[in-house]
């Protein structure tokens, strides 16, 4: 949201205000943003940048009242920002809106209670014709966790990489030589799968080793092409700071997209030595494993930082040697109930079956990938997970690394969606009244239940895929234009409008 050292003496229009304090009707626009996990604003383009809409997730983000953000009184936003980046968030926010694009801001604030907050701020202006800035809008969401994530990452060492052998996201660790030139140090399954599956027909050991530079022939990248991702690097051992951004790289099958962030690994002389790229493959979502080369020492200490869930176990179960925070959050154990104890006494497994189905799999094929098992918390609620499970020497003595997954929420919202799918269907299917679904703005027909043949005398078949004006169902033409301005004026939704 853009702060301002001044902003506060007018309040919002009534028509805005009101919409955005609690119990009091709103469009459906601002139902839909109340339910989003973070914070829509609008604010004018005055000294005062003065809130003219923020939706309800401000409670949760902030801990204040929509309507303590208007009026006289309201709360300050520049206040909540940490006092260290005001200056840094307010200038980055002003260049962009001079230069007419958005912005993405991410910085540190303060809630009502105390809480310290790292939230990630995206906006852009809203012009008249002629160019002039009217209003500003964006939508701020937290990413504490996120920074957290980011911020261990950073203190791992050189090889820190290894230790995200069961990471679903592509890796590549890039060592940092003089000039500075980027050498590839070692790549993980994740990448070369994804790589492969873009088209590149290259393998791991194609990989490591190369400069930066003959990555680029290799690929037969253009300079174009190549240049901007050189930049991000250089300016990520220059600064020390992770860059996060969304890719959209050009391949031979189509377009690869990925959040990726490049991350500094810096020594005790902060100096950078290593550079992390990760990337999630927003197209296909799939995991892959990262190649485990690192000492015992150097495993244990990414195992304690890594943000997912993992442990390591004595053979068939025989107990638990470490579990990591990730691990202990899933289940609701501590990491003292864990220790020695063995899964099946704690009663993880909810189905025998797929207990011996999975240490079958280890004995045959000597490693487990995603396998879909049902688990129970400590508090007995049930868990749906992925489990994915290596062999490792520790200590001389022969362990299993276990990485977990969980996807409970994931296939609820699956089944949720079918049963809201099959909900909807019924009801449009069932209601008497003549009920067209068509595309905007060319009225195409998708979709038409009995009461279109009851009401115009046409089937099903004859509907889909036809206009409504090649139908002939408005009487008067401009009747038409009518209901698409009425929509457009109205949020996208009209009642009972007589044509």
């Amino acid at each position: 949201m853009p702060p301002s050292s001044d902003r506060g003496a007018t309040g919002a229009p009534p028509a805005l205000a009101a919409s955005a304090v609690p119990g009091e009707p709103g469009t459906a626009l601002e139902a839909l943003l109340a339910n989003l996990p973070g914070m829509a604003y609008r604010c004018r383009n005055d000294a005062r940048c003065t809130v003219l809409f923020v939706s309800d997730g401000c409670r949760e983000l902030l801990g204040f009242e929509p309507a303590q953000l208007f009026g006289q009184d309201a709360v300050n936003y520049d206040e909540l920002v940490h006092p260290d980046e005001r200056a840094a968030v307010r200038g980055r926010m002003e260049r962009a809106l001079a230069e007419r694009r958005g912005y993405e801001l991410r910085y540190r604030i303060r809630t009502l209670d105390g809480q310290e907050k790292w939230v990630s701020d995206r906006g852009r202006g809203v012009y008249s014709a002629d160019g002039e800035l009217q209003t500003i809008e964006g939508f701020v969401s937290d990413i504490t966790e996120q920074k957290r994530v980011e911020a261990a990452l950073c203190e791992h060492d050189e090889m820190v990489s290894l230790a995200f052998r069961n990471a679903r996201d592509m890796m590549l660790l890039a060592r940092v030589e003089s000039g500075p030139t980027l050498r590839v140090q070692s790549v993980n399954r994740r990448y070369v799968d994804v790589v492969r599956a873009t088209g590149f027909m290259v393998t791991a050991e194609q990989l490591v080793g190369r400069t930066f530079s003959e990555l680029r022939a290799l690929f037969g990248f253009s300079e174009a092409t190549w240049e901007p991702l050189l930049r991000r690097y250089r300016m990520v051992v220059e600064t020390k700071q992770p860059i996060h951004y969304d890719e959209s790289t050009e391949t031979p099958h189509g377009l690869f997209h990925g959040a990726s962030t490049i991350s500094p690994i810096v020594d005790d002389q902060g100096v950078c030595r290593f550079v992390m790229y990760a990337s999630a493959d927003v197209t296909s979502r799939k995991r892959a494993e990262e190649a485990l080369r690192e000492s015992e020492e150097k495993f244990a200490k990414a195992f304690r930082a890594c943000p997912g869930a993992m442990a390591i176990t004595e053979p068939e179960g025989r107990g638990f040697v470490e579990v990591n925070d990730g691990y202990t959050r899933i289940f609701g154990y501590s990491r003292e109930e864990f220790i020695g104890a063995k899964a099946s006494d704690l009663g993880l497994w909810a189905d025998a079956r797929q207990r011996d189905r999975f240490y079958e799999l280890l004995r045959t094929e000597g490693r487990v990938w995603e396998m879909e098992v049902d688990s129970r918390r400590k508090d007995g609620t049930a868990l749906v997970c992925l489990m994915s499970a290596e062999t490792l020497l520790l200590g001389g003595r022969k362990c299993l690394v276990i990485a977990l997954y969980d996807i409970t929420d994931r296939k609820r919202a699956e089944a949720a969606l079918r049963e809201s799918e099959e909900k909807f269907s019924k009801a449009f299917r069932a209601v008497p009244d003549a009920v067209f679904i068509t595309e905007i703005p060319s009225g195409r027909v998708v979709d038409v239940n009995e009461g279109c043949f009851r009401l115009y005398g046409y089937r099903r078949e004859e509907c889909i895929g036809r206009t409504t004006m090649e139908l002939d169902l408005f009487f008067n033409p401009a009747d038409r234009e009518r209901v698409f301005e009425t929509l457009r004026t109205r949020g996208g939704s009209l009642r009972e409008l007589s044509v």
